[in-house]
C-alpha cells in the first residue's frame, strides 16, 4: 500500500535529486570530482524544488494528496553512483 508524502517532504526529495543532478553536471562539464563537492543540499535547490511543485500544482498534476510507493523518506545526501 502507498504511503502519503507531504507538499514538504516531496519538496525536500525533488531538493536532493535536483542536488545530485548539479553534481554529475559539475563533473561532466567542469570536470570537478565529485569528493571536492558538498554534496549538502542548499537553498538554490529547496527553491527550484518548491517552484517545480508549485507549477505541477498550478497544472492540475498534483493533488492535496500524494502518494507515493513505500518508499523511505530518508533522504541520503551521498551523491548516486
Amino acid at each position: 500500500m502507498a504511503s502519503p508524502m507531504s507538499r514538504d517532504e516531496l519538496i525536500v526529495v525533488l531538493a536532493g535529486v535536483s542536488h545530485r543532478t548539479w553534481m554529475r553536471q559539475k563533473e561532466r562539464d567542469q570536470g570537478v570530482r565529485a569528493d571536492e563537492l558538498d554534496p549538502q543540499v542548499t537553498l538554490h535547490d529547496l527553491e527550484r524544488s518548491e517552484d517545480i511543485v508549485q507549477e505541477l500544482e498550478h497544472l492540475g498534476l498534483l493533488s492535496d494528496k500524494l502518494l507515493i510507493a513505500d518508499k523511505d523518506l530518508t533522504y541520503d545526501q551521498s551523491p548516486s553512483p
